[in-house]
């Protein structure tokens, strides 16, 4: 942290902040793992894959739910280009 920074009252030193923040990025990269295995059990592209959990490690969470939605969108819609085949 820069040295100019305030000093305000109650506000947390900077080894906690520092431990925070490595927390928090070591769980974007546990998250990134899983991703990728969310990714192979859904059919992804390796590329599409790689895109994902580049995603997740950059937001987390959101990347994750992104994927989820994604991929119940194309679930839905292969799902109704057979049904539209079969009638």
């Amino acid at each position: 942290m820069p040295a100019t920074m305030l000093k305000m009252p109650g506000a947390l030193s900077e080894a906690v902040f520092r431990g925070v923040m490595d927390l928090a990025a070591a769980v974007h990269v546990v998250e990134a793992g899983v991703i990728a295995f969310m990714c192979r059990a859904r059919g992804c592209t390796p590329v599409h894959t790689l895109g994902w959990m580049l995603i997740t490690l950059l937001i987390g969470y959101g990347g994750m739910h992104g994927l989820k939605v994604q991929t119940r969108r194309r679930d839905q819609a292969t799902a109704k280009l057979r049904a539209n085949k079969a009638s």
